[in-house]
């Protein structure tokens, strides 16, 4: 049960400790549902979270959904998180900057579930067990990641468009880069404004910083853009 404010609207609280610590009159629309949900829970608004330590960290931030048991465990005063699945953005506490990351979207198993450091990610979307899982996730931005493991070691890469089983799972520090069909694969960790397309079931990786490759398996083409 909530604390000593009195004038909520539209809350429910289920489960051990939900939404225990709410003590403000600014938590309207909040859903906390099992063991510890959105326990740390004062005056963020509009925040759902279902499962045991689902959102636990939240105190100010406001507008998150979480649905998973750790889901977004850690986030304290970010906005606009979407976590689901089992561990999904658990870990995201580096220090006081990264618990404020904002408006990520991370869907599947232990995705975003890496170990963050104390820098703020905005506006990434990862769908797919064990996406952009990196135990140094260090401030990666703007980068869309679908396909089991797609994006998986990136450590502070961004902008990134990857797309496939295993897209772009060797890239850790480059950007930029786009990299579409199962297993496709940077040329570098490093590489920055990659282009890769492929079909087949075999790795394909791309040419270089400013070049598009487009193939299947080991018969492919590559135009070099780079002036």
């Amino acid at each position: 049960a909530m604390g000593v404010a009195t004038t909520q609207s539209s809350c429910t609280l289920i489960g051990v400790n939900a939404g225990a610590n709410i003590n403000n009159n600014d938590a309207n629309g909040t859903v906390a549902v099992g063991i510890n949900a959105l326990t740390s829970l004062t005056e963020g608004q509009y925040n759902t979270a279902v499962g045991t330590n689902s959102s636990e960290g939240i105190t100010t931030g406001d507008y998150n959904t979480s649905l998973g048991y750790f889901a977004m465990k850690e986030i304290v005063d970010g906005s606009k998180n979407t976590a689901i699945g089992y561990g999904a953005m658990q870990n995201s506490v580096g220090g006081t900057t990264s618990d404020g990351s904002n408006d990520n979207t991370f869907i599947g198993y232990l995705s975003g579930g890496g170990q963050w450091a104390n820098t703020q990610s905005v506006g990434n979307t990862a769908v797919g067990s064990e996406t952009a899982m990196s135990d140094s996730w260090n401030g990666p931005s703007y980068s869309s990641l679908f396909g089991f493991r797609a994006g998986q070691t990136i450590t502070t890469g961004s902008r990134n468009t990857l797309f496939g089983y295993s897209s772009g799972s060797n890239i850790t520090t480059g950007s930029g880069n786009t990299q579409i069909g199962a297993s496709a694969q940077a040329s570098a960790a490093d590489v920055t404004d990659e282009i890769v397309l492929k079909a087949g079931t075999d790795n394909l990786a791309g040419g270089g910083t400013e070049t598009i490759r487009i193939g299947v398996d080991s018969d492919f083409i590559t135009n070099d853009f780079g002036e």
